[in-house]
């Protein structure tokens, strides 16, 4: 699950991807099997994969059961 990080808090991808013209049909962030299409990996992969996307915001890998999403 990829979740978005502002500041100290985690939001789900729907809140701002849906608006974004680079998302899917869904508002979900493109991707191509595991490869984030919108975004660029960062060399940060510890605790979690992250990502810039091309809007600017800071997008980390979760699974489910490690965090709850606004």
């Amino acid at each position: 699950m990829l979740v978005i990080v502002l500041q100290e808090q985690l939001i789900g991808t729907e809140v701002i991807c849906r608006h974004c013209l680079l998302a899917d049909r869904q508002g979900a962030p493109r991707r191509q099997g595991n490869r984030l299409l919108c975004g660029q990996p960062l060399p940060v992969t510890e605790p979690a994969p992250q990502y810039r996307c091309r809007m600017g915001f800071h997008l980390a890998q979760t699974t489910d059961k490690d965090s709850e999403v606004s």
